[in-house]
């Protein structure tokens, strides 16, 4: 079969990552989940806002496919951009042999930081498209032999950061990989490296120069500001403080992702044996293979060093790399599920390895004697266990929308005991303005051994009034209107609201003047008074 089916071609590497991601996300795709953000955009999108946050061409997304939160769509059209990604991933690594290409279109489609992201299904196919946009620049920029190919390269990134600016840790990642690979390459010289270099940082440079004008024409055309969200309206500053917070950041947030709870389960001590075995093979690459012409035209021993002590520094510059964000603003004090993609193709490094290492490893076609497949035994464990650690990300990624679907459970029958508390209410009737004060209590749905991603554990799905009418008006068809801040501060200052009880108690419901007030708990509520 390996001889006839080629998984590398572009057609079967889509098939194949689409076929993968209707297993693991299948269940997501068929089911309508919220988390926090997903309360503005129950009946449509409106995108515009995030045009304040940098992603200006977000807004595109729905104009072309529709305002409607339509799950099914987006989820396909999310996995058809994320099946493009693993083509241009298996190119630009020239990833040949079948088992390496699954594992490589399993690790792109099933990590958990697309469950993590698919939390937020209402845009998830813009997102997976700035995705492609970056990865596409990196296959350019690597394949580059002219300007014009590297200028492409960068207005490809670009035009990334206009969908979501997280995905430039996944151009980071993947072009460290690839600087990792060329030191390990003998037949590379180290002006080949330093040019290559170059042309990567140059390439940085020119996509900001695309990007930062755009953003602020788009800005300037629909009357919109840079928001202070996640430090966008701050800048970088590096001085010996600010550089020693970025490290230990960077590092102990690196850590948090591949080492839950430090408890020993599956996730942390199968993370831990792949960055042994990302080292090891690292080791042998480097020592263990002899080197061609141009090595032998250099000084041996010296230029060995060089190269280990380069290879180091980008090896130690990886945790940042996945964490730019740190460095871009002091103001970052988390990373929500799209930015942390490039920890979920972390994993896809010891493949590169292990399918340099065994050139033409997967082709069974090349064992001819039990010698021949007692050499492969080595590889097979390896490949075992990269295979487990892949079925292990459908796993958890079940458990995630397992978890997405108690909370909504949980979130809908809280709604539904507040929309019976209304209807009894004395002067209630249907389409009256509600003013919601406060938000109750609600227990996040954690997964006990999996990453802690934004939105796939629900975290409080309702902060805010507006969420809380959203809610009403989506699960029970209530017809709800909003009310605005001067209204809900008259009312928390009206006697008629200091003899109001806090729910679940009665009379945590009133109608004042022509409003019904619930009120929930008294969090924020001091901005209220006068």
């Amino acid at each position: 079969m390996n001889d006839r089916i080629k998984l590398n071609k572009p057609f079967n590497t889509f098939l194949l990552t689409m076929i993968l991601g209707f297993i693991a996300h299948g269940f997501r795709l068929t089911n309508k989940f919220f988390c926090e953000d997903s309360f503005n955009y129950l009946d449509t999108i409106s995108a515009s806002w995030t045009i304040s946050i940098g992603r200006f061409l977000l807004p595109v997304v729905e104009k072309i496919r529709g305002p409607k939160e339509a799950t099914w769509v987006i989820g396909v059209l999310s996995l058809i951009w994320i099946s493009f990604t693993a083509i241009v991933v298996v190119r630009l690594f020239d990833i040949r042999s079948n088992l390496y290409v699954l594992l490589v279109s399993a690790i792109l489609v099933c990590n958990p930081v697309v469950a993590g992201t698919f939390s937020y299904m209402y845009t998830a196919d813009g997102y997976f498209f700035g995705l492609l946009l970056s990865v596409l620049s990196v296959y350019l920029a690597v394949k580059a032999e002219k300007f014009f190919n590297l200028a492409a390269a960068s207005v490809l990134l670009g035009l990334s950061m206009g969908f979501y600016q997280s995905y430039v840790s996944v151009t980071i990642l993947l072009l460290e990989i690839w600087l990792i690979l060329m030191l390990n390459d003998r037949e590379k010289s180290l002006k080949d490296f330093w040019k290559k270099t170059g042309s990567f940082a140059l390439m940085g440079v020119m996509a900001i120069i695309v990007y930062y004008p755009l953003m602020k024409i788009v800005m300037k055309v629909t009357d919109h500001e840079v928001s202070g969200y996640m430090g966008l309206d701050g800048g970088a500053s590096f001085s010996l403080g600010r550089i020693a917070d970025i490290l230990i950041n960077s590092y102990v947030e690196f850590a948090r992702y591949y080492l839950v709870h430090f408890k020993v389960d599956f996730y942390n001590v199968s993370n831990v044996l792949m960055f042994i075995l990302t080292a090891a093979l690292l080791v042998i690459l480097m020592f263990g293979r002899k080197g061609g012409k141009k090595e032998s035209k250099k000084s041996g021993a010296g230029e060995m060093a060089l190269r280990l002590g380069i290879e180091a520094l980008l090896l130690l510059f990886i945790p940042v790399a996945t964490h730019i964000f740190f460095v871009l603003s002091p103001d970052v004090k988390y990373l929500s599920a799209p930015m942390l993609y490039s920890m979920g193709i972390f994993y896809i490094f010891p493949v590169i390895l292990l399918q340099i290492l065994y050139s033409g490893a997967g082709d069974t076609s090349s064992w001819k004697s039990r010698s021949d497949v007692m050499k492969q035994i080595p590889q097979g464990i390896m490949l075992v266990f990269m295979f487990a650690i892949c079925f292990h990300f459908i796993v958890i990624t079940d458990q995630a929308y397992e978890s997405m679907y108690r909370a909504n459970k949980n979130m809908e029958n809280q709604l539904n005991r507040i929309q019976v508390r209304l209807e009894m209410t004395e002067g209630y009737r249907e389409g009256m303005e509600l003013a919601v004060i406060g938000c109750t209590y609600q227990l996040p749905e954690y997964l006990e051994s999996a990453p802690r991603l934004s939105g796939v554990v629900s975290n409080l799905f309702m902060t805010g009034g507006s969420e809380y009418i959203s809610g009403l008006n989506w699960f029970l068809s209530t017809d709800y209107g909003g009310t605005s801040f001067e209204e809900r501060k008259e009312i928390v200052n009206s006697a008629e609201f200091a003899e109001m009880t806090m729910w679940p108690q009665e009379g945590c419901t009133k109608v004042i003047g022509d409003i019904m007030v619930l009120y929930l708990d008294d969090r924020d509520i001091d901005q209220y008074y006068e």
